[in-house]
């Protein structure tokens, strides 16, 4: 992981700040730690360097992440998967769901087995993987639709309808 890559202001994330994140045992140290990245690695819908290796090392630890840091790690994904890519790091965007479209196993198991309070943020990351990965659809699609088995708030519910009705779209 190249932890030179610039965020915003040019400030780079150093992996223990990563690490803040990944262990926080609490929703007050997850926010805290959640903040300090995304202050850098993605702001206002742009997506700078430094988001490259903080998506790298929150996905090959994400399934043993703290329940309060992995409710912020998926929010910090989704974010960092939905922003445009800055001047300085052109691709980044693109990088990072290249990672999230390997990764995209763990998603699709944490929607049908993780928290239910969890589900809405793997619902946004599969429909955005979904939305640039046309053969990805179906897949998106069927575990979505899985997904409604589950006891899942009305609102998460509706976000797994609207969901699957914009990738029918797109197919």
């Amino acid at each position: 992981m190249d932890w030179s890559c610039k965020g915003l202001g040019g400030s780079t994330v150093t992996p223990d700040e990563v690490l803040a994140l990944v262990n926080a045992e609490s929703e007050a140290s997850a926010k805290v730690a959640y903040w300090t990245l995304d202050g850098v690695v993605c702001a206002n819908g742009v997506t700078y360097g430094a988001a490259y290796p903080v998506t790298q090392f929150i996905l090959a630890v994400l399934p043993e992440c703290t329940l309060p840091a992995r409710a912020r790690c998926l929010e910090l994904l989704g974010q960092i998967a939905v922003g445009a890519s800055c001047a300085d790091a052109p691709d980044v965007t693109e990088r990072c769901r290249a990672e999230l479209w390997q990764a995209s196993w763990a998603l699709l198991h944490g929607l049908q087995f993780d928290a239910v309070n969890l589900a809405w943020l793997y619902v946004d990351l599969l429909g955005v993987l979904a939305e640039s990965h046309r053969s990805f659809r179906p897949r998106a699609i069927q575990y979505l639709t899985l997904a409604l088995t589950r006891q899942l708030p009305q609102r998460d519910r509706d976000m797994v309808h609207n969901t699957i009705a914009l990738l029918q779209q797109l197919s």
